[in-house]
């Protein structure tokens, strides 16, 4: 079929910390090796136009969810540390978002992995908040949207 447009996966991802272990503290920043679950599952689809990427329609997928026990790195920054750079907190996120995408790269090189079999995200370890990194800096809440 001959069309001027192409689809886009919507899609829902949850992570969670489940268990921490290996625990170390260097320089204020807390870096822990632990066991995570996550969460994910195709809800829809937009059709996006060639050329403009205007949103032309969509429509609903009904998919099972997917579990996904996970070996994760985490690496938190408490906020008292990160409020003496004098930055707003949309430029820290920003700044943690290149810092991710880093990590992330050099993870997938050292592991002699796919770059896809690997993710990141940044938020706190609740899963109460998040920024989902493929999408622009705003932060989101998960009960809220």
């Amino acid at each position: 079929m001959d069309v001027d447009y192409y689809t886009d996966a919507m899609t829902y991802t949850n992570v969670r910390v489940m268990d921490d272990f290996n625990k170390k503290m260097k320089g204020g920043v807390i870096v822990e090796h632990g066991g995570g679950a996550g969460v994910a599952q195709s809800v829809g689809y937009k059709k996006i136009k060639f050329y403009t990427s205007e949103n032309v329609g969509y429509g609903d997928v009904n998919l099972p969810q997917k579990d996904m026990p996970h070996d994760q790195l985490l690496v938190t920054i408490p906020w008292d540390l990160l409020d003496h750079l004098e930055l707003r907190r949309e430029e820290i996120i920003d700044g943690l978002s290149g810092l991710a995408y880093c990590l992330h790269h050099i993870c997938a090189m050292l592991v002699m992995s796919d770059i896809r079999d690997i993710d990141r995200c940044i938020g706190d370890k609740s899963g109460e908040w998040f920024v989902p990194l493929r999408q622009g800096p705003s932060c989101h809440n998960r009960k809220t949207g």
